[in-house]
């Protein structure tokens, strides 16, 4: 039996779309907001020569972290950037993030859903993952929007 999970935050950020959109689909770029990378010093990660939009792969392994990767699978430029991620040899997820023009800002939400089998929901129950991803993707994005609006 599988158990389904779903982790999101969303955060408006003081940018135009098209600014916030090229950031997200480059996967070179990645590493500067991501919460993960700030979790695990330990980190090791890859861009595969494709390194934006669909067919990209962001590859990463760690102590804290684990292995994993992430490879876009859709674009819709500039609303919605899709991809499917591994973690280990046997857990997969859907990830998403998805863009509203509001103004001069953007309306960003980061999105990831899957499902698990019966002892990695019970370990992520007791653990309250689902929950730590929340606040993982909340941070992973005050990162991103303090990124953007430096400039």
């Amino acid at each position: 039996m599988a158990y389904k999970h779903s982790s999101s935050a969303s955060m408006t950020i003081d940018a135009p779309i098209a600014e916030v959109f090229a950031l997200l689909n480059d996967l070179n770029r990645l590493a500067e907001w991501t919460p993960f990378v700030k979790m695990d010093k330990s980190i090791s990660w890859n861009v595969n020569e494709v390194g934006a939009g669909v067919g990209a792969v962001y590859s990463w392994s760690g102590k804290r972290v684990g292995d994993g990767t992430m490879t876009i699978t859709s674009v819709s430029e500039p609303s919605e950037i899709h991809a499917r991620m591994t973690f280990g040899p046997k857990n997969s997820a859907q990830t998403s993030y998805l863009l509203l023009a509001v103004g001069e800002t953007t309306d960003v939400t980061w999105s990831m859903h899957g499902e698990r089998g019966l002892r990695d929901q019970i370990i992520a129950t007791v653990l309250g993952l689902d929950k730590m991803m929340d606040k993982n993707f909340a941070n992973g994005l005050s990162d991103l929007k303090a990124l953007i609006e430096a400039k």
